[in-house]
């Protein structure tokens, strides 16, 4: 059962094609990975206010999931599949100023890892409890995460990222109560 859902306060991406553009206000879908070749990287980046979750300390201690729920729209995955990677953000940002010559920090391997397959669209859940956890516990400061894709070999993927009426498209946090 589903306990609390927290939309992205941010979100926006970031291209090393057009390194100093921002894309926050044209923003309807965001990108990972590499689209047509070398220097066409994509990288999407979102924070959330996580102050909702402080009640439930108790239900992340005991290893309740907090997932981010992604809507996959558009995947130019076409061999196999990509592990893509959520990297915990060690500093400020602005959606509204961020681009890739200026992205925040992050560090080099990433927090968790998901499976892409080729082809294929829809809702995945990443359970991302334990970086939630640090998060609220103050280990780190909350400054958002970063998702890249496979920056190899093109292999784009798109995710939704406002709410559309009717859809369950935009990022968001779930938290369950299995």
């Amino acid at each position: 059962m589903v306990r609390k859902i927290v939309k992205a306060d941010q979100i926006t991406y970031i291209s090393e094609f057009y390194k100093n553009q921002n894309f926050t206000n044209r923003i309807q879908t965001a990108y990972i990975g590499r689209f047509r070749g070398h220097g066409d990287i994509y990288r999407t980046i979102l924070n959330f206010d996580l102050e909702v979750f402080r009640d439930s300390q108790a239900f992340l201690d005991q290893g309740k999931p907090v997932f981010l729920r992604l809507n996959i729209e558009r995947n130019e995955i076409t061999k196999g599949a990509i592990q893509a990677g959520i990297y915990r953000i060690s500093s400020a940002w602005d959606a509204k100023y961020v681009s890739w010559d200026n992205q925040p920090a992050y560090p080099l391997y990433p927090d968790t890892t998901f499976v892409i397959q080729e082809k294929w669209v829809g809702l995945i859940l990443i359970n991302i409890n334990s970086l939630v956890k640090r998060w609220l516990n103050g280990f780190w400061p909350n400054y958002g995460l970063m998702i890249k894709g496979n920056e190899e070999t093109d292999s784009l993927v798109a995710f939704s990222s406002k709410i559309v009426a009717g859809t369950r498209s935009a990022p968001v946090l779930i938290q369950s109560d299995e």
